[in-house]
C-alpha cells in the first residue's frame, strides 16, 4: 500500500456527543413590546416596522400627555424626512 503522507490523529473517545438545544431555548423578551408598523404622513406608504413598550407609552400620556409617536423618519417612496405615524400594530 502507498502511504498518502499524512498524519492520522489517534482514536480517543470523548463520551457520548450530545448536542445541546441552544435555538430553542432564546432569550427572555423584557417587559410588554408590541411589534408595530409606521405609516408616512404625506405619501401613506409603509416603510418601518418597529417595537415600542406599551406600558411607557401609557405612562407618557398620563404624566406629560405626550406620545413617542409620530417620529421623523426618511420616506423611501417620497425621499425626504417626513413624519410617520403608528398605524399597524403586527403580531
Amino acid at each position: 500500500m502507498a502511504h498518502s503522507g499524512k498524519i492520522g490523529r489517534p482514536l480517543v473517545y470523548y463520551g457520548p456527543q450530545v448536542k445541546k438545544d441552544t435555538m430553542a431555548a432564546g432569550k427572555k423578551k423584557k417587559g410588554p413590546r408590541q411589534a408595530a408598523g409606521l405609516q408616512c404622513g404625506e405619501c401613506k406608504s409603509f416603510g418601518y416596522i418597529t417595537e415600542y413598550n406599551k406600558n411607557n407609552e401609557i405612562l407618557k400620556k398620563q404624566t406629560s400627555n405626550e406620545s413617542t409617536f409620530p417620529l421623523n423618519k426618511f420616506c423611501k417612496v417620497c425621499r425626504k424626512r417626513t413624519s410617520h405615524k403608528l398605524m399597524k400594530k403586527l403580531k
